[in-house]
């Protein structure tokens, strides 16, 4: 809502101003332009090294966090910091209440490393979760509030995502904005569970500080592996459904598992396991990547094409998992459906994010080079109502000229406002946030 002369001489008249004075002071209604067709640069901490990344966005779209290189700011040893972004144009509370808008660093946990990344945000845009480092090359799992960064249950490990308080859960946190949530991930010192490195890193989620609960695992694959590291990713907004990867020990590029996506589901009593399918064709590799906020639909990526173990690259397309009606006992479909990518000569595609009731889908369509090794070109995609458009286009005529859209990466509930990370003139890898009719 913009508030014009008019509106304010018909408020005058009825009575309503002091209403809607307070509702402005709280933060309630946006004041002054802030149009619906927008597109943002994050912009970055350093001026010596111009690298930022945007991770995750609320479910209103108007806080992102990411994180950026930070090496030029004194007393930072570690290049990378934990950030987040607020849009300039909102009236009422920036990131944290008190702070700034636009991006503001979220700190880290005092060591040596001086590191921190977050991953996820929550869909009330209250709650970050990611990572500080406490020694070099140990992260633990932690949240960033507005009162500090507190760790998980002290264990190396990783959040990626949590969700909303929902009272059914009934999780005593101590702390009144963290209660009744879930923060799901992994624990694990080698904090990479997709990597040949990362054998052993469990899926796990947390329901207080000091309580960690590993998940469900399969005691073996259907294609008769044993599971060797787990992640759980992403979780619905209501906490009782989390998208994740089982990983087993075959390689599908050069360091990397090949993995079978799943879904554990919330029964009342715990959360119980559902191992979902690829793609037909190629190898046995597939990865959720997020989860619509009603729990409802994973996205993700599958294969169709035998990929090669030797190179850095591997063919993937995008697709979706969705499950049954409300009540059907048969739970998911466990079969995939394939989003194709956009029509041209990229032939690759991954689904990277989704809104609220997963009928908008982002993510990239790309090209490899030679082995396939290297990533020489994409374009930020969205997949609705059956159709595929590029971003770069949807966004025009916003879009600078000359910058070029690469990786959509989280769009919010209305499908409207969408997050991504490009390579502009100037910049290593810089962060988006755009937004369309």
């Amino acid at each position: 809502m913009i508030i014009t002369k008019r509106v304010i001489n018909w408020l005058l008249a009825t009575g309503a101003i002091l209403i809607v004075s307070i509702m402005i002071i709280i933060g309630k209604i946006p004041f002054g332009t802030c149009p619906d067709k927008f597109f943002v640069q994050m912009g970055t901490f350093s001026k010596c090294l111009p690298w930022s990344a945007a991770n995750d966005i609320s479910g209103d779209g108007l806080r992102v966090v990411g994180q950026s290189v930070a090496n030029c700011i004194p007393d930072h040893k570690h290049p990378v910091e934990a950030a987040g972004w607020t849009r300039n144009c909102i009236w009422g509370e920036p990131f944290y209440a008190g702070g700034k808008k636009g991006m503001i660093e979220l700190g880290y946990l005092p060591s040596a490393a001086q590191s921190s990344l977050p991953y996820g945000i929550s869909p009330d845009g209250l709650v970050a979760v990611g990572y500080s480092d406490v020694a070099l090359y140990v992260s633990h799992a932690v949240v960033f509030l507005q009162t500090g960064i507190i760790e998980l249950a002290k264990v190396d490990g990783t959040a990626k995502d949590v969700s909303l308080p929902n009272s059914y859960l009934n999780n005593n946190w101590g702390n009144g904005l963290m209660n009744n949530r879930i923060v799901v991930g992994w624990k694990g010192s080698n904090n990479h569970p997709h990597k040949t490195s990362g054998i052993g890193d469990s899926a796990v989620y947390w329901k207080s500080f000091s309580s960690v609960v590993m998940l469900e695992l399969p005691s073996i694959l259907s294609n008769g592996h044993a599971v060797v590291s787990s992640e759980a990713i992403c979780i619905s907004n209501d906490g009782e459904t989390i998208g994740g990867n089982l990983y087993y020990n075959m390689q599908a590029e050069k360091d990397i598992f090949r993995s079978y996506p799943c879904v554990w589901k919330w029964n009342g009593n715990k959360y119980e396991l559902k191992v979902l399918q690829d793609l037909a064709g190629g190898d046995t590799n597939a990865r959720i990547t997020h989860i619509s906020g009603d729990g409802r639909v994973l996205v993700g990526w599958g294969n169709t094409i035998a990929g090669d173990s030797t190179c850095d690259g591997y063919p993937i397309f995008a697709c979706k998992w969705t499950s049954y009606p409300e009540g059907s006992a048969a739970g998911w479909n466990v079969v995939p459906t394939k989003l194709n990518p956009l029509p041209g000569a990229l032939k690759y595609s991954y689904a990277a994010g989704t809104n609220l009731n997963g009928t908008v889908i982002v993510g990239s369509t790309f090209d490899y080079g030679v082995c396939p090794d290297v990533a020489f070109d994409s374009k930020a995609t969205l997949w609705e109502g059956g159709l595929i458009k590029d971003l770069e286009t949807e966004l025009h005529p916003k879009v600078p000229k000359g910058y070029s859209l690469k990786h959509a990466l989280r769009v919010s509930d209305n499908g409207k406002i969408i997050i991504g990370t490009s390579y502009p003139p100037g910049f290593e890898s810089e962060g988006w946030i755009g937004g369309r009719h």
